[in-house]
């Protein structure tokens, strides 16, 4: 019998005890669900964090499957990592038990909230002049791949 699920589908459950993830746009032409990351208790925006599909190789090779930004003042609190693992049932909805985050390698920052969310390291390779990427100064790419089984 052939997967009847939607493509698509809105996640209204992605919380934990201290942050929840609220949907804010899901994308078919680049299969991708954007989210706001806001406390559990207020409507504030902490920070954004973005979910792609694709499967074409710059994927895991230069943009990552998984983006995120916390604005400056909310900086410090985990918010990015813990947000990356509420990500973990959407993944497994669309049949994916592997994603990768790119970050840049002078982005302390980021490259923690990568081993945080789970991410083991991979390599550290020269980003190609033409990518977006490199058009906004980031001209090395630092890899993690974050693998989980179905079974949490």
């Amino acid at each position: 019998m052939a997967d009847e699920r939607p493509w698509f589908t809105d996640f209204a459950a992605l919380a934990d005890e201290e942050i929840r993830l609220r949907l804010l746009d899901m994308r078919a032409d680049q299969p991708s669900y954007h989210f706001a990351i806001e406390p559990r208790t207020m409507d504030l925006e902490l920070g954004r964090i973005l979910i792609r599909f694709d499967t074409h190789p710059s994927i895991s090779l230069y943009a990552g499957n998984i983006g995120y930004q916390i604005h400056l003042e909310h900086r410090g609190h985990r918010y990015a990592a813990r947000a990356c693992r509420l990500l973990r049932p959407v993944a497994l909805w669309h049949g994916v038990t592997e994603l990768w985050i790119i970050t840049s390698p002078d982005n302390f920052a980021s490259r923690r909230t990568a081993e945080l969310a789970g991410g083991a390291y991979v390599d550290t390779h020269d980003m190609p002049p033409g990518t977006d990427m490199y058009a906004q100064g980031m001209h090395q790419a630092r890899r993690y791949r974050w693998s989980f089984d179905v079974i949490p």
